[in-house]
């Protein structure tokens, strides 16, 4: 697919001039055009195109309007949690949209070695996206900020949103592996071990994104409790996920073949 159909693969510059168009062009609207641009592409990288345009448009208003949640049901308000979902769909506002549109607070644990302002990628992400985090009721935190940080976090009573399939450059992190989809995906194992230091559980949810509906469902799952081992924790979270992602797999934004491989560790030059 070209990269032009995706505005983080875009120029800074052609992403600046176009920062205006969600002012004056509606969502519904400029996903119609995205879809017609996109026709004859595979159905992930057509979905993809459109998911990245659609940060254009992330506002409050937008996560009320196109965001049917399901499992609300499962959240004490009143509890502290460990959220977690994978790169799938709109990952990162879901959490955003729960806040807007039932008042549940979260805080996104955001990639802090992977952004680069200087590339288009980096740029995009950036300003479309960890910029409006605020919208979960507060700014992004980044991965880059010590474990005791976040533990704080959570022990003062702020649930922190934790991407489980996570990889950030080289820096080498502790991974498990879970059995998924007949396959083995290897997975960063902060979630299981924020939430079994900080004496909370675990939020698991997934979303995705309604092609005849032009809206994204979300299903929140009942809480689980971390065990010793982090490994059957995240088993037991991933075998909530696993329906449906099977069933909407193109939705997908990370790179599944990359992830079913574990991670080396990659010798660093020393003085």
């Amino acid at each position: 697919m070209s990269g032009s159909h995706r505005p983080d693969a875009w120029p800074i510059e052609k992403q600046q001039r176009l920062a205006f168009l969600p002012k004056v062009v509606p969502f519904w609207l400029a996903d119609r055009w995205m879809r017609r641009q996109t026709q004859g592409e595979s159905a992930r990288e057509a979905y993809l195109a459109r998911m990245v345009f659609e940060v254009m448009w992330l506002s409050a208003g937008h996560l009320k309007h196109y965001f049917d949640h399901s499992g609300v049901e499962h959240i004490d308000q009143n509890e502290t949690y460990v959220l977690t979902s994978l790169h799938f769909g709109h990952w990162a506002m879901y959490s955003a949209s729960l806040n807007q549109q039932f008042g549940i607070a979260n805080q996104m644990v955001a990639t802090g070695r992977n952004i680069d302002l200087k590339h288009p990628m980096g740029h995009y992400w950036y300003h479309f996206g960890h910029t409006r985090q605020d919208l979960s009721g507060y700014p992004a935190c980044y991965s880059t900020d010590s474990i005791f940080a976040h533990l704080r976090r959570l022990r003062e009573g702020i649930s922190l949103v934790v991407v489980a399939d996570v990889r950030e450059g080289d820096f080498y992190q502790k991974e498990v592996n879970v059995r998924f989809l007949g396959e083995r995906l290897y997975l960063q194992r902060t979630p299981a071990l924020l939430a079994r230091r900080a004496g909370v559980r675990i939020l698991p949810y997934i979303g995705w994104f309604d092609e005849q509906a032009v809206r994204h469902k979300v299903q929140w799952f009942e809480p689980v409790e971390p065990v010793d081992d982090d490994q059957q924790t995240l088993q037991r979270v991933a075998d909530l996920w696993e329906p449906v992602f099977d069933a909407h797999r193109h939705q997908y934004f990370n790179v599944w073949e990359a992830h079913t491989r574990p991670l080396v560790r990659k010798q660093r030059a020393t003085a």
